[in-house]
């Protein structure tokens, strides 16, 4: 077993730790005998089986098999192909003071027009919404 490149230590004033995994999400709050022996990951008998039940599931901990940099593109081929959500963006106005250089949009120029609460009322997010509430 090896730590997981995806974690994040940070040390907390109390002489305690955060390890934070940034593929899972998952984080923990840890002494300094814990942080011990997680540093000595590959002595996993120093760990109880339920502590390192838990750093598994949450990645913290990973086998030493285990490609994470494949695991992680796997994950971001999902995200980026799949097809189980749909993202959109509504424009509701064109009134932008920012002039950025690179925006299709302009400053506003092509276009003075909001869109009206009624055509915002028919978006699939607002119907979504709706749905939810009854």
């Amino acid at each position: 077993m090896r730590l997981s490149q995806y974690n994040i230590i940070l040390p907390l004033r109390d002489g305690c730790y955060i390890v934070y995994n940034t593929y899972s999400g998952a984080a923990f709050r840890m002494d300094e005998e814990a942080m011990n022996a997680l540093k000595r990951y590959g002595d996993s008998q120093s760990i109880p089986e339920a502590d390192l039940t838990r750093l598994l599931k949450a990645h913290i901990l990973v086998n030493d098999n285990v490609d994470e940099t494949a695991m992680f593109g796997v994950e971001h081929n999902k995200a980026k192909f799949g097809s189980r959500s749909l993202e959109i963006t509504i424009l509701t106005t064109y009134r932008c003071n920012l002039a950025c250089s690179y925006c299709y949009q302009g400053k506003g120029d092509v276009l003075r027009d909001a869109m009206s609460p009624c055509t915002l009322n028919r978006t699939p997010i607002c119907q979504e919404r709706d749905a939810e509430k009854t």
